[in-house]
């Protein structure tokens, strides 16, 4: 029951010392709520930890560590279709981007966002964007199912070359 809204609840405690200032102390909050959400597997709840967390190493001059972290967030919110939360993650890694000088990923983020927001927002894009990703998932799950068929076909050969050895 209850166990589900841990993860919620350390978010709620991490984004009150982000507000004051207290990043180490907010950044134990966010890791528990990150740990305790992947357990639970409430992955939108961790993307959304992982968006505050990539904003508070963005405030602290951690540029790196925010883009692995809005990556993450981004990714997961990719996954399971959640629109705002693509929004939000997009809008972080723009601005981490921009915080490193680097233009072109922060314009490509930046648009990424606005694609998102347009699509809050129009119903009938709200598909079209969700099929973008649709696709984008058909095409990976492809390569995955190719590089297996490598695999196995070394493996058999492997084998093959072996009992022909022995014999």
């Amino acid at each position: 029951g209850y166990k589900k809204y841990r993860g919620q609840i350390f978010e709620f405690i991490g984004k009150i010392y982000l507000k004051k200032g207290e990043y180490d102390t907010a950044k134990k909050y966010f890791y528990q709520g990150i740990q305790t959400n992947l357990k639970q597997n409430n992955l939108p709840f961790a993307a959304n930890i992982y968006v505050f967390m990539a904003d508070l190493l963005r405030e602290t001059n951690e540029l790196d560590s925010s883009l692995v972290y809005g990556k993450k967030s981004l990714k997961i919110y990719q996954n399971v279709g959640e629109l705002p939360g693509i929004l939000d993650a997009s809008r972080s890694l723009s601005t981490s981007y921009k915080a490193q000088n680097e233009i072109d990923s922060a314009f490509f983020y930046q648009e990424l966002a606005f694609t998102a927001n347009d699509s809050l927002n129009d119903p009938r894009k709200k598909n079209k964007f969700f099929n973008l990703g649709f696709d984008e998932q058909l095409r990976l799950n492809e390569l995955e199912k190719e590089k297996i068929e490598k695999e196995n076909t070394m493996r058999t050969y492997t084998l093959l070359a072996g009992i022909a050895v022995v014999l």
